[in-house]
């Protein structure tokens, strides 16, 4: 997403649909005060290229953000009363792992073994710095949240797949069946609580 001024100080938004990782990426698009990337640079195959492309895209002064780590959302307690304690653990190491395969497998991957306000810097950027945002829905859970942990459980087990045991598998099934008494959107102590960390630099 790219973010320019218009003459009377009204902002004004493009979104560019473009791969990050070709060295054309940028060709012809108009210089921007800001650009904003969420969650996509460690999908590139040169991380630090794609933030060097991404840097490319500023004008004097403009501003690259990355949206990159944080602390990982939690939202279940310890002991459900089905299964074995430590769901959760298990799902975030399982997709934990997964990111470091998924790394490995792609094609032409480079390591990039420091921050990512390195990053910014190696590309050029001054100032670069950080700020995390907190997500905190405290139990009791609203209707919101409890919705909210379902595409959680859902997703996140989705995205571990086969590599979730038999047992563990059996459990998230029981906390996603809305008509048992073990589905995990009835329970009053679930929640929210997680943070997203911004990387910043200035061109």
């Amino acid at each position: 997403m790219k973010a320019a001024l218009d003459g009377d100080d009204r902002v004004r938004v493009e979104i560019v649909t473009a791969d990050a990782a070709a060295e054309d990426f940028g060709a012809g698009l108009p210089a921007a005060d800001l650009v904003w990337a969420s969650r996509m640079v460690h999908h590139l195959p040169d991380q630090q290229a794609g933030v060097a492309r991404l840097a490319g895209l500023l004008r004097p002064g403009g501003r690259l953000a990355l949206a990159e780590g944080g602390v990982s959302a939690r939202c279940l307690p310890w002991e459900l009363g089905v299964g074995a304690p430590g769901l959760q653990d298990r799902l975030l190491g399982l997709r934990d792992a997964g990111f470091a395969q998924m790394r490995t497998e792609i094609t032409g991957a480079v390591s990039m073994p420091y921050g990512w306000n390195v990053a910014l810097t190696r590309a050029g950027l001054a100032e670069a710095t950080s700020f995390s945002v907190l997500t905190d829905h405290p139990a009791p859970p609203t209707p919101a949240v409890r919705e909210s942990v379902v595409a959680w459980l859902t997703g996140l087990s989705e995205r571990v797949g086969e590599r979730l045991g038999e047992p563990d598998r059996a459990t998230i099934a029981a906390l996603l069946d809305r008509s048992a008494d073990t589905y995990i959107g009835a329970r009053e102590d679930i929640y929210i609580l997680g943070t997203t960390t911004v990387f910043v630099g200035r061109r």
